[in-house]
This record gives structure tokens, C-alpha cells and sequence, in this order.
């Protein structure tokens, strides 16, 4: 169950959010103006695709063909992963083909998804590289006898991906998400796992308070849209999305900001954040998620 203390704080700056991540190993962040219209225009889009799936008589395997593309062992476009969600995946690399990795579903609402899509990601990608930048600047300080090592290791060996030191060219194609769980009876939302990439964004609803996220601080869940829904109670809005969203530490953020032992032991939130769905919600619910993913050969590399 999830604790009914919450040791969140609603994060006014990419700051206080870094200094919460480090140690819960997420943090609850209040977006510009810019995203949070942006999240909401993706959410109303992917709320129509999405629903009219889910809620009409569509030929569900025929949309699953149209719509759905196995490249490099990676799902994209429309899927449904269990009987409890749908899931519409878009891959967005670094470059000129960053619209063409996927099939657009642009018969339904007038291509309102593409658009909506190619428009929020560069503002959430942007988000997340400069919320890494500045994890790496608050975790440099290791022990000298650790700096003596990576030292050694680095002058030893040459990295196959640092032919350029720029760490945005070691970055692999980063997938947006947009889930809808239908929350029937009894049935698991979603179970607890860790994400793949580095660091993981996550929209917040005003309605449909879901997502738990299990702290390394007191090892308790907390429901982050609990206190984002009593933060904006007051506010007249009738779309899904907050102004607020959830970023989390992913499986590969340890090696990205390769930090030593003692570093580690004192940001306990680099590790990777467990997080789910609960069980029952008070209605479907539609999120959508962006995740910073690192090539395998950055990380195969860094974890030598």
C-alpha cells in the first residue's frame, strides 16, 4: 500500500528536482508552460486514437497491422502489450528521420498525433539532457583513489563510442509512450519493473491518480498525482495532464554519470526507480512517457 505520509515535494526548478531524484530516485517536477501545453495537446490526440480503439467496434487486429512495425527487435507504432493496457510507441532518434520510424496513425483525427508528438519531444528530450547535466555535476566528487582508477582505466583503453566526446551522439533512438490502462476489476494495471534508459519522464493526470513510485529513502510507495491533484484542486482544467511530471532514474543512469562507490552510496536515487500502476483506479486511465536511452555500446563500454 502506498504511504500515507508522502515524502514528496512538488519541485519549483530542475535544481530541487536533482536534489530529490539523487536520493528518492524520482522526482516531482512543475513544467514550463510550454511542455505542460505541449504534454496536453499529445494526451487530447493520443486520448481520441487511442479510445477509438478502445471504445468502438474498430477491427482491433487490423489497426495492430496497419499500425504496428517490429525494426531492430523494437516495438513501434499501436500494440497492446496485456489484456489491461494499449500502447501506442514512437521512437524519435537524433536527425533528420525522426518522424519516419514509425507508422502514423494519420487517417484518425487528421494526423493531430504525429504533430502533437514531433512537437512535445524535443521540449522533453531538452528536459532530460539538461536534467543529466546537471546529475553529473552534483555527482563528480569521488574518493582520490577512485579518480586514481578511472584514470588508469581511461589512458588503458580506447572507448569504440568516444570517437566524438559529444554525449548526445552516444545516445540511441529515445521511445515516447502512450499508455491506456482500462482498469478493469481486479486486473494488474501495471507491475512494478524498472526502465530501460537513463532518466524517464512521466505525465502526471488530474484525474486518475495511478502511478506509484517506490523510494530508496524510507522504501515506501508514493503516489505522486495525490499531491499534484490537491496542488491544483482549485484550478479550472479540463484536460488530462498536469503541469507537473514525474522524472525517473532508469537502469542505465549509473553508468551514464559514472560515478564511484562512495558517490553512489551518498545518491542512493541513481539506481533505478521502481515504479507501477495500481490496481484500481477511478477510471481509464491515459499517460505518456518519454525515456533518455544511452546506445549499448556506451553502456557495454562504461561498464567495463
Amino acid at each position: 500500500m502506498p504511504s500515507t505520509r508522502s515524502c514528496i515535494t512538488l519541485c519549483e526548478s530542475i535544481d530541487e528536482a536533482c536534489t530529490q531524484l539523487l536520493q528518492h530516485s524520482f522526482a516531482v517536477l512543475r513544467v514550463e508552460p510550454e511542455i505542460s501545453d505541449s504534454l496536453n495537446a499529445a494526451w487530447m490526440a493520443s486520448r481520441n486514437f487511442l479510445s477509438s480503439i478502445h471504445e468502438s467496434h474498430h477491427d482491433e487486429s487490423c489497426m495492430t497491422y496497419r499500425y504496428r512495425m517490429i525494426k531492430d527487435h523494437a516495438l513501434l507504432g499501436f500494440n497492446r502489450p496485456s489484456p489491461h493496457k494499449l500502447l501506442f510507441r514512437a521512437f524519435f532518434s537524433q536527425g533528420d528521420e525522426q518522424d519516419a520510424l514509425q507508422p502514423w496513425p494519420s487517417d484518425i483525427d487528421s494526423g493531430a498525433l504525429e504533430t502533437s508528438s514531433t512537437t512535445l519531444v524535443p521540449r522533453l528530450h531538452n528536459l532530460l539532457l539538461t536534467f543529466h547535466k546537471m546529475l553529473q555535476e552534483e555527482t563528480r566528487v569521488e574518493d582520490s583513489h577512485e579518480v586514481e582508477e578511472r584514470l588508469h582505466d581511461a589512458n588503458k583503453r580506447k572507448r569504440s563510442y568516444s570517437k566524438s566526446n559529444s554525449f548526445e551522439e552516444n545516445l540511441a533512438p529515445c521511445p515516447l509512450d502512450y499508455f491506456l490502462y482500462h482498469n478493469r476489476n481486479e486486473a494488474e494495471n501495471c507491475s512494478e519493473h524498472v526502465d530501460r534508459g537513463m532518466l524517464i519522464c512521466i505525465s502526471l493526470s488530474r484525474h486518475v491518480a495511478g502511478l506509484e513510485v517506490l523510494s530508496k529513502v524510507d522504501g515506501c510507495w508514493h503516489c505522486p498525482e495525490i499531491i499534484t491533484t490537491r496542488e491544483s484542486l482549485y484550478e479550472e482544467n479540463d484536460t488530462g495532464c498536469s503541469d507537473f511530471i514525474c522524472i525517473l532514474s532508469g537502469d542505465q543512469l549509473v553508468n551514464s554519470v559514472e560515478v564511484g562507490a562512495e558517490s553512489l552510496k551518498q545518491n542512493p536515487g541513481l539506481r533505478a526507480c521502481v515504479h507501477r500502476v495500481r490496481r484500481r483506479l477511478s477510471m481509464a486511465r491515459l499517460s505518456i512517457s518519454y525515456e533518455l536511452r544511452a546506445t549499448e555500446e556506451a553502456q557495454s563500454s562504461k561498464s567495463r
